[in-house]
């Protein structure tokens, strides 16, 4: 039996007593806020190549240097331009006023760039809406123009990485270097490409293609989404009479696996064969990126704030010309 004195010591021991591990995890805590307090705090994760505004058929773009994000939307036929999406809408940009389709106040949407697959000049953009929603989006940076679709190159440029038959001897190099699709020769990766930069959660492609550009043939490979575990070092192969090719079995793009077999297989099957390169194409200066001029964003000539609230006002302060017989 404890008398009323040696519980009452024993409540006060335990009461002033900390362990160790609940201090440390307390530690933990108060960390990990302070870190996230200050990355919420305006620290700008957004590429100094990209700040200012970029211009799309439908759309504006503004990457601000504090690492804000702005949206402006060209309505009815380009005639209204919408703040859709900035957090200081209505007090250094212009609000949303009767002629905006949707909400009366802007949206705040929350960027975040990462390096894409150790690519310069190539990104994933991540964009936070809140409340668990986001979008993660592969952009490619090319003479002044943000391309939302486009290929990589993973290997060389000539394909020693992979290869024909494993391997490629000094004499397959020169004649390739002689064939016309020699400046490209080698394994394209496709990117999970969206359709846009919208302010809404995007949707994965069900397919994307990758390439495989050869001295004298192009061949298209088509993954689909899967939910299979991704793995880096997982190869598959096609052949071609007695060529053998070897590619990445699995891309991880925009946050949704692909892969180009079923199961375990490594076999690729349905292959397209073409004489070159169907597509026109941009192709960056270091010959790594191949870009398509089909949804992409040209660099404004412009990089303030307060330049982009004049394009905004001066273009809702028009008049559309009345039709005429």
């Amino acid at each position: 039996m404890h008398t009323n004195k040696e519980i009452l010591q024993q409540n006060e021991k335990m009461h002033f007593y900390k362990p160790p591990f609940i201090v440390s995890v307390r530690g933990i805590v108060l960390v990990a806020l302070f870190l996230l307090f200050f990355h919420g705090a305006g620290v700008s994760e957004v590429p100094s190549e990209l700040f200012g505004a970029w211009q799309g058929d439908d759309r504006i773009l503004f990457f601000d240097e504090s690492g804000d994000f702005s949206v402006i939307l060209k309505l009815y036929y380009g005639w209204y331009y919408d703040v859709a999406s900035d957090k200081n809408a209505g007090k250094d940009f212009p609000g949303r006023n009767r002629n905006a389709a949707t909400s009366r106040s802007a949206q705040t949407v929350l960027v975040d760039f990462e390096t894409y697959n150790e690519m310069q000049n190539c990104y994933e953009m991540t964009l936070d809406f809140g409340r668990g929603s986001t979008s993660k989006i592969p952009v490619a940076l090319i003479d002044n123009c943000l391309y939302l679709d486009f290929l990589i190159c993973t290997s060389n440029g000539y394909g020693l990485s992979m290869g024909v038959n494993g391997a490629l001897e000094t004499a397959s190099l020169e004649q390739n270097a002689k064939a016309e699709n020699s400046a490209i020769f080698g394994f394209w990766q496709g990117v999970n490409s969206a359709e846009n930069i919208r302010i809404a959660e995007r949707k994965h492609q069900e397919n994307m293609y990758s390439w495989y550009i050869a001295n004298d043939s192009v061949y298209r490979i088509r993954f689909w989404k899967t939910a299979m575990e991704y793995s880096e070092n997982a190869e598959a192969i096609f052949t071609d009479g007695e060529s053998v090719f070897s590619v990445k079995k699995h891309i991880f793009s925009g946050g949704q696996n692909y892969t180009c077999t079923s199961g375990r297989g490594t076999r690729i099957r349905n292959i397209d064969k073409f004489s070159s390169f169907p597509f026109d194409f941009v192709l960056s200066e270091d010959r790594k990126i191949i870009a398509f001029k089909t949804r992409y964003f040209t660099k404004m000539d412009v990089s303030s704030r307060e330049d982009v609230i004049k394009i905004v006002e001066e273009a809702n302060s028009r008049r559309k010309p009345d039709h005429t017989r």
